[in-house]
C-alpha cells in the first residue's frame, strides 16, 4: 500500500467521520487512517467514491466550504495517484444540484520531456515541451467549444477562482483572472514564468525568467545574463536562438520591457529543504 495514498484517503475520511459523529479531527484522523490502511488497494476507488457522495450529499449542510475544498483537494490528489477520472466529482455535484453553479478547470502542472531537445523527465529548461500544459474550463458563462489562444499561465488560476467566487485575495496575486477571456474576447500581450534554483538542485544557481507572447518567447538567466529568444511562428521547435541576432533587436527590447514589468516583491531565499 502506498503510504501517501493511505494518508490522503485518511485525511478525507477524517472530514467525513468528524462531521458524522462530531468527533475531533485528530480522533477521526487516527481512526480513519487505521481503517483505510487495512483496505485492499483495488477496493479503495469505490470506497472513496462512496465517501465522497456521502460527505457531500448527506453532510453538505454541516460541512464548511473550507472542509469541502480540502476534502476535494485531497481526494483529487489521491485519485490522480491511482489514475482515476474526475467522474466522481461530476456525479457528486449533480446529486447536490451544484453543477450549474460550479467552475471546473482541468490543468496539469507541467508538460513532459519526451525527447524534446534530447531530454526526458523535467527540469529548469523553459522550452515549450515543458511549459505547454492543457487547460480545459467548463461552467456557467463559459461558451462550449471556445478556444483561447492568448498567452496565459497557471498563475492565473488563483485570481480566476477569486473572481468567480466573489472573494478578495488575502495575498498579492501575480496572475490575472481568465474570466474576461473565457466569457468574452479579451486579449493579453504576454505571460511570465520564473524558476529560481540554488546550487543543490542542478549544480549551479539559476534565476530563470521567461516571457511568452503569441509569437515569441525569451528565456533569461539573470545570474550570468545568458538567454534564448525564439520566433515560435517560424521556429516552433526552438532550434534557432535569436537573442543576439540584430534582426531580432526590436522584439528583444519589447520582451525585455515585459520582463522588467514583473512584480518586484521577491522575499529572497529561505533555508532550503532538500535540493530545492
Amino acid at each position: 500500500m502506498n503510504p501517501k495514498l493511505v494518508m490522503a484517503f485518511g485525511h478525507f475520511t477524517t472530514i467525513v467521520i468528524a462531521n458524522v459523529f462530531d468527533w475531533t479531527n485528530g480522533r477521526a484522523f487516527m481512526r480513519g487512517v487505521g481503517v483505510m490502511s487495512r483496505i485492499p488497494k483495488h477496493l479503495l476507488p469505490p470506497i472513496v467514491l462512496m465517501l465522497t457522495l456521502m460527505a457531500i450529499y448527506l453532510q453538505e449542510a454541516r460541512m464548511s466550504a473550507m472542509w469541502l475544498a480540502v476534502g476535494f483537494g485531497v481526494l483529487g490528489y489521491a485519485m490522480r495517484r491511482i489514475g482515476m477520472s474526475p467522474l466522481p466529482f461530476v456525479i457528486a455535484f449533480i446529486l447536490c444540484g451544484k453543477l450549474e453553479d460550479t467552475i471546473a478547470i482541468y490543468v496539469s502542472d507541467h508538460g513532459d520531456w519526451l525527447g524534446d531537445h534530447g531530454l526526458i523527465l523535467k527540469g529548469p529548461m523553459h522550452h515549450e515541451g515543458l511549459l505547454q500544459v492543457p487547460m480545459i474550463v467548463a461552467g456557467p458563462g463559459v461558451p462550449a467549444g471556445k478556444a483561447v489562444d492568448q498567452p496565459v499561465s497557471t498563475l492565473d488560476l488563483g485570481p480566476t477562482f477569486f473572481d468567480y467566487g466573489g472573494a478578495e485575495p488575502m495575498l498579492t496575486q501575480h496572475g490575472q483572472s481568465l474570466r474576461p477571456m473565457l466569457e468574452n474576447d479579451a486579449t493579453r500581450d504576454f505571460a511570465l514564468n520564473e524558476w529560481g534554483l540554488q546550487e543543490g538542485r542542478v549544480g549551479v544557481a539559476l534565476e530563470l525568467c521567461t516571457v511568452r507572447t503569441r509569437t515569441h518567447k525569451m528565456n533569461l538567466d539573470l545570474n550570468p545574463g545568458a538567454g534564448e529568444l525564439y520566433d515560435l511562428q517560424t521556429d516552433p521547435d526552438e532550434l534557432v536562438n535569436l537573442l543576439d541576432d540584430p534582426t531580432a533587436g526590436t522584439v528583444r527590447k519589447q520582451l525585455e520591457g515585459y520582463l522588467d514589468a514583473r512584480p518586484d516583491d521577491v522575499t529572497g531565499y529561505r533555508t532550503p529543504v532538500g535540493t530545492a
